[in-house]
């Protein structure tokens, strides 16, 4: 079940629109600025392979480039979904 639901995720991400990830983070009462939504929706888009196979240490990348409150949201989140990949 686990490589269905990385292969959907690989499938969806070239699809994954800065307004999708918008609607989440205002969905989840994430707060960030347009430029952190730049920032996060690239890192996505460069970095979700390396997710999928759970090498967190990507996320250093993001680390002084957004607000902590944001990098701890995101680390929170990827720590909830990780079980399923």
């Amino acid at each position: 079940m686990i490589t269905i639901y990385k292969e959907l995720i690989k499938n969806y991400i070239p699809n994954l629109k800065k307004s999708d990830l918008e609607k989440y983070a205002n969905n989840n009462h994430i707060s960030y600025t347009e430029n952190e939504l730049d920032i996060v929706y690239t890192f996505i888009q460069e970095n979700y392979l390396l997710l999928l196979n759970k090498n967190e240490y990507v996320f250093s990348k993001l680390e002084n480039k957004i607000s902590t409150s944001l990098y701890n949201n995101l680390l929170d989140l990827y720590h909830k979904y990780k079980k399923y990949l």
